[in-house]
């Protein structure tokens, strides 16, 4: 299957995609959002995109889907 997706697509996609615990440390992802403990769950910083190519956030994307496994 081949996408045409642009950047606001790309966004979209890692704000719907958080990374396991084992990747939150990794410079391209902790530079991004942050781990909240007392909600138990990882916020992405809503405006840090926009300064990333299409091809750094499709990275930052694989990044966390293959953080959760195969």
């Amino acid at each position: 299957m081949k996408l045409d997706l642009d950047k606001k697509d790309l966004i979209s996609l890692v704000k719907g995609t958080d990374p396991n615990l084992n990747v939150m440390e990794h410079p391209k992802i902790s530079c991004c959002g942050n781990y909240r403990v007392q909600n138990s769950r990882w916020d992405w910083n809503q405006h840090v995109f926009e300064k990333y190519t299409d091809e750094e956030i499709y990275e930052i994307y694989k990044i966390c889907k293959n953080s959760w496994g195969e």
